[in-house]
């Protein structure tokens, strides 16, 4: 052999080596993107993420009560209620069942405009609102405890 001819074995290792160096860099590039306690989606607690939603907005009437009947099916479902409200108002709201079985279902959370949470309350829930804009109140089983629950529901709520 040629003295500046390289063999045919170092040229197939040296082809191996920046194959499985790219391969190796790619890889470590590909990792998981970490879990966040907020969803991007609709600002909630990742573990209160629930697979199917329903959106409603409320119009209130002229003295700032609402009155919404709605249907949950099960652990899978939620109900997200929408409303506009102003800073220094109060929220009172109460969950009714219409069915003869008891309704395993709450008042999960209530979000502010600018996305805090907080929750979980029953049936009923008082709370003062401290920011202006779109409000969120969601409907939901509770995962605690109780049996699923598929049926209606209605959430009569009031701001003074």
């Amino acid at each position: 052999m040629e003295k500046n001819q390289i063999q045919p074995s170092i040229i197939m290792k040296r082809v191996v080596f920046l194959v499985l160096s790219a391969a190796c860099l790619a890889s470590c590039g590909q990792r998981n993107a970490p879990k966040s306690d907020i969803s991007a989606e609709a600002n909630t607690p990742v573990d209160s993420i629930i697979a199917a939603e329903k959106l409603v907005m409320v119009a209130l009437d002229p003295t700032g009560a609402a009155t919404h009947h709605s249907h949950i099916a099960g652990l899978e479902d939620k109900v997200v209620f929408q409303f506009n409200a102003l800073a220094g108002q109060n929220l009172s709201a109460d969950i009714s069942q219409t069915d003869t079985i008891p309704a395993n279902i709450r008042i999960n959370q209530i979000i502010s405009p600018s996305g805090a949470a907080d929750g979980p309350f029953g049936i009923q829930a008082e709370y003062p609102l401290t920011e202006t804009g779109t409000w969120q109140i969601i409907v939901a089983e509770s995962l605690m405890n109780g049996e699923p629950y598929t049926g209606p529901f209605t959430l009569t709520f009031q701001l003074k």
